[in-house]
């Protein structure tokens, strides 16, 4: 697999896109012919940002599949349109006590119902939801079901407050902050916003824009895999042509060890990324085979 087919960690810096951020890397580093994300951040926000290349953008799933971790700054006693700086203010109220938020971080970790921002992706009716907002449109967006693992005050400088966010994938931290406002009896918004990490994926492995090149670029190896939650298998020269080939899983004889049920990457013996594959109900299934793989 050449070096245009992998993944690389970037420090996002807060004003650009995420869109424009791929952009501009494509043009640091011309050896990226395609390119995508794991999990997009607001123009506003910086941080992790895992990007895949080449063919590993056929592994998107696995990657945003991947709980997130960040670092908030909410500001009481204000509200915008949008739930973060770039937006209009709408609301005003009172700056909550320490004790009231502390309460409120308690309340809201766990399984919680969440309610996307009016300006986000999400997709209402076949439309995403920002594009009706700006069309000054009356919509609702279902409430959808996320986890926060760890919620941790970090730094209380009223009307500010620092927050340390662990949680599952889907989780927007703009409608956390509108929420904790809310339980409070005021209202709030996300002032600033840096994601610490993707998974195992953290800041200290990122590299910036001003540094990237194509040695930053990444390939998943039968060590490295298990981050994902994916279990290795390294297949012998007949079973790795039988892959490629598409013939029935159950007909490979290195997989006939693999009692457990889930999803596995399946690696030549060079340890090369090969497919991902997964058994249920006994059954196997392709589900990625990675192209230009030899």
């Amino acid at each position: 697999m050449n070096q245009s087919n992998g993944y690389l960690i970037l420090n996002k810096p807060a004003g650009l896109t995420s869109f424009k951020v791929l952009k501009q890397l494509q043009k640091l580093v011309p050896e990226i012919r395609k390119i995508g994300h794991a999990g997009t951040l607001d123009a506003f926000a910086s941080g992790v940002l895992v990007c895949l290349c080449g063919s590993y953008t056929g592994l998107t799933p696995y990657f945003m599949a991947q709980d997130k971790s960040y670092r908030a700054r909410i500001e009481f006693g204000k509200e915008t349109d949008t739930l973060d700086p770039e937006g209009t203010v709408t609301k005003t109220g009172a700056v909550p006590e320490k004790h009231e938020v502390l309460a409120a971080l308690e309340q809201f970790t766990g399984t919680i119902q969440q309610v996307p921002p009016q300006y986000s992706a999400v997709h209402v009716g076949g439309k995403r939801a920002y594009e009706r907002a700006l069309q000054e449109e009356h919509f609702t967006i279902d409430a959808r079901s996320v986890t926060i693992y760890a919620l941790t005050l970090e730094a209380w400088d009223p009307p500010f407050v620092d927050i340390l966010v662990h949680c599952s994938k889907g989780t927007y931290i703009r409608s956390l902050a509108r929420d904790i406002g809310s339980y409070c009896g005021t209202c709030a918004y996300v002032k600033e916003l840096e994601r610490t990490a993707v998974g195992a994926f953290d800041y200290t492995q990122t590299c910036s824009l001003e540094t990237v090149t194509g040695a930053a670029i990444r390939v998943l190896t039968p060590q490295s895999v298990q981050v994902l939650g994916l279990m290795p298998v390294i297949l012998g020269a007949r079973s790795q042509e039988a892959v490629r080939n598409g013939k029935p899983l159950a007909t490979i004889p290195e997989l006939a060890s693999v009692i457990a049920e889930g999803t596995i990457a399946v690696f030549t013996r060079e340890e090369k990324l090969l497919a991902i594959i997964s058994k249920k109900n006994n059954r196997w299934s392709y589900e990625k085979v990675m192209a230009g793989v030899s």
